[in-house]
């Protein structure tokens, strides 16, 4: 896979398809349907790249089904499904609860997983403006832009995760404060209306009271969560890995 990327970012897109289509031929005990899913996603942007956006929305939808049956499923591979289906448009409440409360809680103990649900449920799912948003947030040029970024791993994991949290939560404050600025930039698809027309019989952001997790619970997301800001890595050594991942990346 890391030969099909390597050959799309010099843009030679035939032999990065070509070299997608070989790995799949592995068999299939050898290949586990997360790797499937990461070569489906590749292989769509493949197709984006080419003009075919018919093609690549198949591919896209493919990986989708593959994605729901991996049962292991790690934060790079949660991060894959999350960009799928933003890219294919496929969020929903069952959706959108299923695999941000899977993300959220990969860390924590059967005990504190409740209250992970509770939380996403209260924050996401009570709002039907989050649901326009994971379906839209990918559809502007500038989310265009990062989706072939991160298939093509154009920059570091961290900052790209980083990146998408950023634009997702630009597009929900544009979307509720200024409506018709985020409207304009990021259109609803044909079979959507605009999110505050939709599902007015739920309670709205506005009806949610505030939600404290339980102590133990803070620290433990504080304590695992990956993308926390200190590290106990020398500047020496994150230095050295930027270097490598250039050369990689060349």
């Amino acid at each position: 896979m890391e030969q099909a990327r390597r050959a799309a970012r010099q843009s030679d897109l035939h032999a990065a398809v070509t070299s997608i289509r070989a790995a799949r031929e592995v068999t299939p005990e050898k290949l586990d349907n997360r790797l499937h899913t990461s070569l489906w996603l590749l292989e769509g942007m493949l197709y984006r790249l080419q003009g075919a956006e018919e093609r690549a929305q198949n591919a896209w939808k493919k990986a989708r089904s593959i994605a729901a049956t991996v049962t292991m499923r790690h934060p790079l591979h949660l991060i894959d499904s999350i960009l799928l289906h933003s890219l294919t448009q496929g969020w929903n409440r069952e959706t959108l609860g299923d695999v941000l409360t899977t993300f959220a809680s990969r860390h924590l103990g059967k005990e504190d997983r409740p209250a992970v649900q509770i939380t996403i449920h209260r924050t996401f799912l009570t709002d039907p403006a989050w649901i326009s948003t994971f379906n839209a947030v990918l559809q502007s040029e500038e989310g265009r832009k990062f989706a072939q970024d991160y298939t093509l791993c154009l920059d570091p994991p961290r900052e790209l995760v980083l990146r998408f949290y950023r634009m997702l939560f630009e597009h929900h404050f544009l979307s509720t404060a200024f409506p018709g600025h985020a409207r304009a930039h990021h259109p609803c698809p044909p079979d959507r209306g605009p999110a505050r027309h939709r599902n007015d019989h739920e309670p709205t952001w506005r009806d949610r009271a505030p939600l404290r997790l339980p102590p133990r619970l803070e620290r433990c997301i504080c304590r695992q969560h990956p993308f926390r800001s200190t590290y106990p890595y020398s500047p020496a050594l994150i230095e050295n890995l930027r270097w490598l991942l250039k050369q990689r990346q060349r």
